[in-house]
């Protein structure tokens, strides 16, 4: 080996060999750096719970619970996200096809009613966000009045606003 590179390498091992107390941790530096970099990476990968056919909160919900309160409310968001997508003319997700596009106003109300069917009280989400939909949908009045003592018995405490009143 030339003098000069054999000088080298043994400059490289008497550094390597000062570094010795601290190799364990450079170790676990790299290995959290390079897990860092891949969850990094990984955040582009959102999935959609309400709409990825291939991980379906939804679906999986509704089979595993049909009757319960809280899957209706997660078929009230799917078709919202549905209703959503169809106002701004986006492509309808393939989960999507399954509501007839005229009649998807109509399916919301009556996830929300059979939700609310089922006798749940502990989710306010569902009581005030019936409200709203009566509210934007113009539903009678004695229904927006009906949902709306139905969120007040249950939720007496509520800081949310009255959706009666911020819609005038």
């Amino acid at each position: 080996m030339p003098p000069l590179l054999s000088q080298i390498s043994s400059a490289i091992r008497a550094a390597w060999w000062d570094l010795r107390p601290f190799r364990l941790l450079m170790i676990v530096y790299g290995m959290t750096i390079t897990v860092s970099v891949w969850e990094i990476s990984q955040q582009a990968l959102v999935v959609d719970l309400y709409l990825d056919p291939h991980a379906n909160f939804t679906d999986a919900l509704t089979t595993l619970y049909p009757e319960r309160g809280e899957s209706q409310y997660a078929k009230v968001i799917q078709a919202v996200q549905c209703a959503e997508a169809q106002q701004l003319r986006r492509p309808a997700p393939a989960t999507c096809r399954q509501y007839n596009p005229d009649e998807l106003v109509h399916e919301v109300r009556s996830f929300f009613e059979r939700g609310l069917g089922t006798g749940i009280k502990h989710h306010q989400g569902l009581y005030y966000e019936y409200l709203q939909f009566l509210v934007l949908t113009k539903a009678k009045p004695a229904d927006i009045d009906a949902a709306y003592q139905a969120w007040r018995r249950n939720f007496p405490l509520s800081s949310l606003p009255d959706p009666r009143r911020s819609r005038r």
